[in-house]
């Protein structure tokens, strides 16, 4: 009887487990990326995160050729016209990311920075408009590139303050 009994406890225990569990993965926003310490990455509508293959990733790193700058690629987001990466910089600082992009981009439409918490730059490159945006959070960054084939998406959903407000905690 008593062993009838701690069973029956046990089931009640396993079940209360398992939905706490359930009610908890989906309870969690779906529409954002956890990147480290409770900093996320706000996903927009038809937004969609992919699988990050060789040619995405070569694609990324082509930004940090031939410089010591190491940004691992975290997460690729994909919507219609453009394409989100996230990336976690290694051993690098806003100071030097705003050093390579000044010495490797000539002509930017907007460049933005206070050398020590964020930095943001919109540029073209061939038919593509790139939004590059790093923020500091603590000891840690992220940063951000965007490309886009469309200036007005560019402008609209990629400027400082959109991208500002994606990132947060």
């Amino acid at each position: 009887m008593i062993l009838s009994n701690f069973n029956l406890l046990k089931k009640i225990i396993l079940v209360l487990y398992a939905a706490i569990t359930l009610v908890g993965c989906a309870s969690q926003n779906e529409r954002e990326v956890v990147l480290f310490n409770d900093i996320t990455f706000e996903l927009k509508d038809g937004e969609e995160i992919l699988s990050i293959d060789y040619q995405t990733k070569e694609y990324f790193h082509s930004y940090f050729e031939n410089t010591n700058i190491q940004v691992p690629l975290f997460r690729c987001i994909k919507a219609g016209d453009y394409i989100i990466y996230l990336g976690i910089p290694i051993h690098a600082g806003i100071d030097k990311l705003i050093d390579l992009r000044q010495t490797t981009i000539d002509n930017y439409t907007a460049f933005e920075s206070d050398s020590l918490t964020y930095f943001y730059i919109s540029h073209q490159r061939d038919t593509d408009y790139i939004t590059e945006y790093s923020k500091a959070f603590e000891n840690n960054f992220i940063y951000v590139l965007t490309v886009s084939n469309s200036g007005e998406i560019s402008d609209s959903l990629f400027n400082r303050k959109e991208m500002s407000k994606r990132l947060g905690q």
